[in-house]
């Protein structure tokens, strides 16, 4: 699960991949590297299915090699279990639909899968509700699925039926182990998005709570190595290789992982906090025809320090600084005045994320008008914002203003 701003409408469809259908609004995407994933998973199983295959003398009545047995089990075990991490994607594009998200892509990857969507109008609520909703539906498999080989293995007397049997036993076994995965309290695991939240609840400071589930994800990581070493150490062995590769790589996934949030939480809490009332400098309009006298007279008398000028539409086409006007102090406004590119106008009424994303949507001109009500009231320089963004670090101040989720 991923947050992820922009301008684009819910269903864009991401570079890279192939898209196979559309859930939430949004397109389901297989990743290029996704047959790489199933072929690791196949070759993860395959020892399984062959111990138990071999075995099994009853299906040789139907004249089934064993090696058509370890076939079967091994394609239903990688369909199973990839089809139950799409599930796990699918429940939290349809929770951050159903909290107002426009979900912009689901992505079924080598290791796993990514939803993204809009963050805009995230509560602590929603956000823990989106992350949870994955790790959930892989819990009722691990349940159902374990449920039914139980139910089957009471009556199974068939070979074939035991294979079944063995199957949805790894595919429950399987879930579960991707439901405690996910729910690692450390970001970008569906376990530190919930840690997130509830700390976000609890400080009403997004930015702290990202910290603090960014530290979680060191420490995880540190204590996953420190597990493998103390084995090493106490039981004067190192641990079976599968444990030992298993447990590096996941300790340096959360770690990876970690730093990504870390980095992620400043820049996040400068997005915030924009302030149109800092960054919209007041401006005048005048007349395409207006000369510099009557324009620094204007200024004067509106205590503004730039003016606007339209064309014959109405549309802003230029703009001069009181400065360059007060230089020049002969001729016309449009002697000195500097094109604005053409760009949409940006509501100088928007704030933090929302400011943001109308910003990066014309961020290729230099200088962006900004409206309120249809009526050009200022200019947003866009070097002035990426300024703001890149700032020292501020402690983002506590709201004591009840959290709304």
């Amino acid at each position: 699960m991923e947050e992820r701003s922009g301008t684009r409408g819910g269903g864009s469809r991401p570079s890279g991949g192939f898209v196979v259908g559309r859930v939430a609004g949004a397109p389901v995407v297989v990743d290029a590297w996704w047959p790489f994933g199933a072929l690791a998973l196949a070759a993860v199983y395959v020892p399984t299915a062959t111990r138990v295959a071999h075995p099994l003398d009853g299906l040789a009545a139907v004249s089934l090699p064993t090696g058509a047995v370890v076939a079967l089990m091994t394609v239903a075990f990688v369909v199973l279990l990839l089809g139950s991490v799409a599930l796990h994607e699918v429940a939290h594009a349809l929770v951050a639909r159903g909290h107002g998200h426009a979900v912009r892509s689901v992505t079924l990857t080598a290791w796993g899968g990514r939803t993204t969507y809009d963050p805009r109008g995230t509560t602590p609520r929603s956000h823990l509700l989106t992350a949870l909703a994955g790790p959930a539906v892989n819990v009722a498999l691990a349940l159902a699925l374990g449920g039914l080989a139980a139910a089957l293995g009471t009556t199974a007397t068939t070979a074939g039926g035991f294979v079944v049997v063995q199957v949805f036993l790894a595919g429950a076994g399987a879930n579960g182990v991707v439901a405690v995965v996910n729910l690692v309290p450390a970001l970008p695991y569906d376990g530190g998005a919930a840690l997130e939240a509830v700390v976000w609840r609890l400080t009403r400071d997004r930015a702290t709570a990202t910290r603090v589930a960014a530290a979680s994800g060191y420490g995880i990581a540190v204590a996953i190595v420190a597990v493998l070493v103390a084995w090493w150490l106490l039981a004067r062995s190192s641990p079976p290789p599968p444990v030992l590769v298993w447990g590096l790589v996941l300790a340096v996934l959360v770690w990876h992982g970690a730093g990504r949030a870390a980095a992620s939480a400043v820049p996040a809490a400068r997005v915030a906090t924009l302030d149109p009332a800092k960054l919209v400098r007041p401006v005048t309009v005048v007349a395409p025809d207006a000369t510099i006298d009557d324009a620094l007279s204007t200024l004067l008398a509106d205590g503004v320090r730039a003016v606007v000028v339209p064309d014959a539409l109405g549309r802003p086409i230029a703009w001069a600084d009181g400065a360059a006007l007060a230089e020049r102090r002969e001729g016309h406004v449009l002697e000195v005045a500097t094109a604005l590119a053409p760009a949409a106008p940006v509501d100088a009424s928007l704030t933090g994320l929302d400011l943001f994303d109308a910003v990066r949507a014309v961020a290729d001109a230099p200088v962006i008008v900004a409206v309120r009500h249809g009526r050009v009231v200022g200019l947003i320089v866009v070097a002035e914002v990426v300024a703001a963004l890149r700032a020292p670090s501020r402690r983002t101040p506590r709201s004591d203003r009840p959290q709304d989720n």
